[in-house]
């Protein structure tokens, strides 16, 4: 019986460390707020590989501030997209944004009153609602800060995407340039592709050691090195 037990709370334990959770506050500063009624909170988006229907919160903006606080279960993932967006309606549901993103009414990064995070402890100020794309970071955002510098190796090419992956070569976001840089390679583009971003196998040898003995990092090595 005690054997039983024993198996039994592993198993619980096992399960637990799985479904990682994690804690944020998500605050915010108005300078403007003649337009700003309410500010939401989602991990809605267009792009079905970041997007999660788990997450959609609505505050008040009140004397210029807002804040959310909250729990995520982040599953097999270590982080997770997400977007603050201010609104003067209150009453925006899941399925109205739901049909926005999928018919691309709605663009995450296209949209002047979205901000896209990574969903963590941040501080934001912004200007106007309009402005929110261009909102300062005063404190936190330790993940949001990677992101937009992955987002600007992109935009730049030039082998921009190795600088990155060499300054961050511990960080998950990392791993996932390098799975999404290998992804859309093809005999027809090679040339062009690894000349803008660096071969899939320089960008994976700047990879720490921990993230290529992951998981993901030994199925990311498979592909790039065609190993069966």
């Amino acid at each position: 019986m005690k054997h039983f037990i024993y198996l039994f709370l592993l198993c619980i334990s096992s399960f637990t460390s799985l479904a990682q959770s994690i804690k944020f506050t998500i605050q915010g500063s108005l300078k403007d707020t003649k337009k700003a009624k309410f500010a939401y909170l989602t991990t809605l988006s267009h792009q079905v590989p970041i997007s999660s229907d788990k997450l959609l919160m609505v505050t008040p903006i009140k004397d210029g501030k807002f804040n959310f606080r909250g729990t995520f279960e982040l599953d097999n993932n270590t982080y997770q997209h997400a977007a603050v967006f201010i609104e003067e309606r209150g009453n925006i549901s899941k399925e109205e944004l739901i049909s926005k993103f999928g018919q691309l009414i709605l663009i995450t990064d296209r949209e002047k009153n979205f901000k896209h995070i990574i969903l963590e402890d941040i501080d934001l100020v912004i200007a106007e609602p309009d402005q929110m794309k261009t909102s300062r970071i005063a404190s936190g955002g330790k993940q949001t800060r990677i992101l937009y510098e992955w987002f600007a190796a992109l935009r730049s090419k030039n082998g921009k995407l190795l600088d990155f992956v060499r300054k961050f070569p511990d960080a998950q976001m990392s791993l996932d340039a390098v799975a999404e840089a290998s992804s859309g390679i093809s005999p027809l583009n090679q040339d062009k592709l690894e000349a803008a971003f660096g071969s899939p196998k320089e960008l994976y040898t700047l990879l720490s050691e921990r993230l290529k003995k992951s998981e993901k990092g030994m199925a990311l090595r498979k592909k790039i090195y065609h190993i069966k």
